[in-house]
């Protein structure tokens, strides 16, 4: 039997009394349900070519993103469970790399995961042909660096390109393309709210009162959406309350904080906290500069406005963007926009729009790897 509530009534009382509509305030906790395949890929889970997407550049298995590995290292296992460095690379994206291992193949030899840890199990034989097997921490495989120019990788030289590979963080790499998905890794789910105090809801909702519920960092007021308001531990020590380590920030300002890579924030909560610093007018009509550009948008596009600042030749580009028709009707919400060229990027695939060059952020990424002659 299905049930049916109609609270118009209700809200006829509500609007009578002039009360005003404010989102449920229960603090930054979220907790969707856990799916079997989220165990397999936290393990470590055998694919097939045909089950891997690529979703806006980065790997994806069933809408849950993903690096792959070969977990075979054969007769180099002992030296590459001795020095990972040495091991088989692990990929974030659809590089160069992939493509060939599908032309020749051998692409059954991958298995996904999408655990935080840069340990993946691998085996192999030694010279008597005993069997071998082990943790490893593997590097990342460059050529998927470049692709998503993570960390400004396509245009750094040699040193600093090891560099960014030696750093690299599976939880900060997930944490930055988390508005590309639907789902976060299972690890994120569970330890999202482990090491709280048990008073922590009733403290972290004064804190952002006593704020105004608004952003301590850009200033977004967020009264109306208390629940993308986060009161963030600055020293890290989630059970240290004390009134100076604490900071009340917007999911998206607390999400870019160093070692902040347990953060998911989902790409309609990342649109909506930069319509309201539009409407705020924390983001002016006009473009912004770079350093304001990067901190406003979304982290997924970090790669793309590295890459047009220094091989498209474009200015800064306005933080979401909206284009509206003549009937005042949003016909688009785009990550960024350059209107004076009517040139857009939107997270996920934009409409076509008459006049406008829309494209999604892979083709963006293509797009400013090898910008077109004008």
């Amino acid at each position: 039997m299905k049930l049916s509530v109609n609270f118009d009534a209700l809200w006829d009382n509500v609007d009578q009394m002039g009360a005003k509509k404010v989102t449920l305030d229960i603090g930054n906790v979220w907790r969707p349900e856990l799916d079997p395949i989220d165990d397999d890929l936290e393990k470590g889970r055998e694919t097939k070519p045909d089950e891997i997407e690529v979703h806006n550049g980065v790997l994806s298995v069933r809408g849950r993103q993903v690096v792959l590995y070969i977990p075979d290292h054969g007769i180099r296992v002992l030296e590459a469970l001795d020095d990972g460095g040495t091991g088989k690379k692990f990929h974030i994206a659809q590089c160069r790399t992939l493509d060939e291992m599908k032309q020749k193949k051998r692409f059954e030899r991958y298995f996904a995961k999408n655990n935080l840890s840069e340990q993946f199990h691998i085996h192999g034989h030694n010279e008597d042909n005993h069997a071998v097997e082990g943790y490893a921490s593997l590097n990342v495989c460059k050529n998927c660096l470049k692709y998503l120019n993570y960390k400004g990788s396509a245009t750094a030289k040699k040193v600093g390109l090891n560099q960014i590979v030696a750093e690299f963080n599976m939880g900060e790499f997930f944490s930055t393309y988390s508005s590309v998905f639907r789902h976060m890794p299972k690890e994120m789910k569970v330890t999202h709210t482990k090491g709280y105090t048990g008073d922590w809801p009733t403290i972290s909702a004064k804190a952002r009162e006593n704020a105004g519920h608004t952003c301590s960092e850009c200033s977004v007021n967020l009264d109306e959406n208390r629940h993308l308001l986060h009161t963030h531990h600055i020293n890290g020590v989630k059970h240290d309350n004390s009134h100076q380590n604490l900071q009340v920030l917007c999911a998206d300002c607390h999400r870019k904080q160093p070692l902040h890579d347990h953060m998911f924030v989902k790409h309609e909560d990342m649109q909506t906290i930069n319509r309201l610093r539009r409407e705020q007018r924390l983001i002016g009509e006009n473009a912004p500069g770079w350093k304001t550009a990067f901190d406003y948008v979304d982290s997924a596009l970090w790669g793309v406005l590295d890459l047009a600042q220094k091989k498209g030749g474009y200015g800064p580009p306005e933080i979401g963007y909206k284009l509206i028709d003549q009937t005042g009707r949003v016909v688009e919400e785009l990550e960024v926009a350059w209107p004076e060229s009517k040139f857009g990027i939107a997270i996920n695939n934009p409409k076509a729009v008459d006049g406008w060059y829309l494209i999604g952020l892979k083709e963006a990424l293509d797009f400013f790897s090898k910008p077109p002659q004008r």
